[in-house]
This record gives structure tokens, C-alpha cells and sequence, in this order.
């Protein structure tokens, strides 16, 4: 008797069905689930952020009225020193003049070439400018000079009103001192006694300040004015640097 297709097939066995029965039964395994992350362990909560910020304005708040009273304070104290106000003032008016110099060239030498009006020593600054301090002028350009003698601790200033037609007027004021002989022209006397006054020019290629500036055609980049008051038995110096590459012209 033949067995039947179905018990054929049953007991047909192939290669890779008898390897496959030796092999271990292989355990199905989950997958572990994955933990929740530790936020208490990483960043900072909204109500850190919150109170570091405020933390933060406050003290900002704290500095910034710190610093206010501190201002108010030394502008207050500011210039009550006697001879302060007076020296503050002095330098304020120089640079203003100097910072509105008049480029308004003048035949001055015996070569009738025209030059800038500008000329300056040790003691002595003589130059062009728009700012008028006494107001002779009435708005138009003035020839700035101050004289400083060091036997008396003086500084004295005086000013006539520019004209670029006539330039002998200006050649006497340029050569005169303050005197109480000449009525012309009229110097006025600084309210402040110094015990030192001195200007210094450096040009572009100078490496220190020079006592003369004698250049015709142009202006020193940098002008010291230093000066030496005494107050209450003591030395005190003022200086500063004007810088010329502020003033109005090219």
C-alpha cells in the first residue's frame, strides 16, 4: 500500500529543515521601555530664571544710582577750589577759539605771500579766529593774542577785529605787549595769578612739543596749554591737548 501525498509530505524531510531543528529555541525578549529623562537634575525651572533676573535688575538698579549720587557729588565739588573756575573757563575759551580758527589767509611778510594767521611761542599765542570774547567784532573774524609775563604771573589778552585788505595794523598788534602807556591796543588782565603759563605745538613730524611754531602755511596738529597754579601754599597744574583736526575747515 503506497502511503498518501499528505504522509509523504510529513515525513519528507529537507537539509535545511533538519538543521534548523537542532538549533536553540530562540526567547522573545520585550524591549526595556525607555526611562523618562531626570528634569530635576538639568537646566534651571522658570522660577530660577524668574528670580536670577530679578536678582540681576536689582543690583543693576543698586550700581546705577550708586554712580549717580557719586557724579552729582564731584560735580558739585567741582571747581570750588579758588583759581578752579577761572582756569576751567580759560582753557574752555581757548579751544573754542582755536577750534573756530579763521583760514582766512593775509600778506604779512616782505615776500608777499599770503600765510595763515597763526603764530606762537613759548608764552605768547597770537592767531585767527571766529569767537570774539570782548564782542568788538560784532560777529565778524578777530585777531586773538595772549601775552603772558613771568615776572608778574599775568596773562593778558587782547583782540582787534580782522582785516584781510590791510595788514599793517596787524603787524603792529602782533609786535605789542601789554603796557600801560599805549592806549592801542588794549590788553586785558586775567583775574587769576599763575605761577607758570607755557603753549607747545607739535606738527606732524614732530616726536615731542616744540616751544615755536614758525610754520607759515600750516597749523600744528596738537597744542598743549600747561599751566601752574598755586593754592593754599600749594602747586597745581593744568594742562590740556587741543587737537586742531576738530576745527571747522578742511
Amino acid at each position: 500500500m503506497m502511503p498518501t501525498g499528505s504522509a509523504m509530505g510529513e515525513n519528507k524531510r529537507t537539509p535545511w529543515s533538519m538543521g534548523m531543528s537542532n538549533l536553540p529555541a530562540v526567547e522573545a525578549r520585550a524591549k526595556p521601555a525607555l526611562s523618562a529623562p531626570c528634569w530635576g537634575s538639568a537646566g534651571f525651572t522658570l522660577l530660577e530664571l524668574l528670580l536670577a533676573t530679578f536678582i540681576s535688575a536689582l543690583v543693576i538698579g543698586i550700581l546705577s544710582v550708586t554712580l549717580s549720587v557719586t557724579l552729582r557729588v564731584w560735580e558739585k565739588n567741582r571747581g570750588n577750589e579758588p583759581g578752579d573756575k577761572e582756569v576751567v573757563r580759560l582753557l574752555e575759551v581757548m579751544t573754542l577759539q582755536l577750534a573756530t580758527f579763521n583760514p582766512v589767509p593775509m600778506i604779512l611778510g616782505d615776500d608777499k605771500q599770503q600765510q595763515w594767521v597763526f603764530f606762537g611761542n613759548r608764552h605768547v599765542l597770537s592767531f585767527a579766529s571766529t569767537y570774539s570774547i570782548k564782542s568788538i567784532s560784532r560777529g565778524a573774524p578777530v585777531i586773538c593774542r595772549y601775552v603772558f609775563v613771568p615776572g608778574s604771573g599775568r596773562l593778558y589778552y587782547a583782540e582787534i577785529p580782522m582785516d584781510p585788505y590791510h595788514g599793517d595794523p596787524l603787524k603792529q598788534f602782533l609786535k605789542s605787549g601789554p603796557s600801560e602807556k599805549d592806549s592801542w591796543p588794549r590788553y586785558y588782565s586775567m583775574e587769576m595769578q599763575l605761577d607758570d603759563l607755557r603753549f607747545g605745538y607739535r606738527g606732524q613730524d614732530f616726536k615731542d612739543y616744540a616751544d615755536v611754531w614758525e610754520e607759515t602755511k600750516s597749523l600744528p596738529l596738537r597744542i598743549l596749554v600747561h599751566l601752574t597754579v598755586r593754592q593754599d601754599k600749594a602747586k597745581v597744574e593744568y594742562a590740556r591737548v587741543i587737537d586742531p583736526r576738530f576745527m571747522q575747515f578742511q
